[in-house]
C-alpha cells in the first residue's frame, strides 16, 4: 500500500505505517530540519514542501498511485495550550488535507492530532470525509499503551472507501 504523507515532520506516522507493512511513496513537509530527516531516512522518498500545492507537485510527474494519504496536520489551532481558535487560527490547515484527499481519492485516509480537536474541529474533518465518500471513525492512542514513560493522548481518524464507492466528483464544500 503506497502512503503519501502530508505534514510528515520527521516521519513518525511513515515509519509506523512502514512497519505495518505499507511503502512511503511521498512526504511534505515544511520545515527545512525536519526535510533534514526525511531526507537521511527515505533519500528515496519524493519529497515537496507545501501542503497548498501538494497535489499539484504529485501530478507534476509520473509517480505511484497514492492508496493511503497519512498526516498530522497542525495542532496548534486546537490544543488546550495557546489561544485555542480552533479553524479561526491560520495554522488550521485540515483543509490543505481535505483537499488532497479529495483530488487524490485514496482508499484510505489516516489522520493524527491533539485532544482538544473533539471541541475545536472535528466536526468538520469528519464532515469533509464523509461528504467525500469515506466512512470515518475516531478512536483514542496513549504514548504510555506503546511504552512510552509518559501518557500523551491522541486522536487517530481512519477513513475507508470501496474503490468502486468513490464518489470522484465530490469536493470539500467551504
Amino acid at each position: 500500500m503506497n502512503v503519501l504523507e502530508l505534514f510528515a515532520g520527521i516521519g513518525g506516522l511513515g515509519l509506523g505505517l512502514e512497519r505495518a507493512g505499507m511503502t512511503v511513496v511521498g512526504q511534505v513537509e515544511i520545515d527545512p530540519f525536519c526535510q533534514r530527516v526525511l531526507a537521511k531516512h527515505w533519500p528515496e522518498v519524493s519529497r515537496h514542501d507545501d501542503v497548498h500545492t501538494a497535489t499539484t507537485w504529485w501530478h507534476s510527474r509520473p509517480r505511484p498511485h497514492v492508496d493511503l494519504v497519512a498526516g498530522g496536520f497542525p495542532c496548534q489551532p486546537a490544543s488546550e495550550a495557546g489561544p485555542r481558535l480552533g479553524t479561526d487560527d491560520p495554522r488550521w490547515l485540515w483543509p490543505a488535507m481535505a483537499d488532497a484527499v479529495a483530488d487524490l481519492r485514496p482508499e484510505w485516509v489516516v489522520w493524527e492530532n491533539v485532544p482538544g480537536l473533539l471541541t475545536r474541529g472535528l466536526d468538520i474533518v469528519h464532515a469533509d470525509l464523509v461528504r467525500l465518500g469515506y466512512r470515518h471513525r475516531v478512536g483514542w492512542a496513549t504514548a504510555c499503551a506503546v511504552g512510552a514513560p509518559h501518557t500523551r493522548k491522541r486522536l487517530f481518524g481512519v477513513a475507508h472507501t470501496d474503490p468502486a464507492g468513490r464518489c470522484p466528483n465530490a469536493s470539500v464544500a467551504r
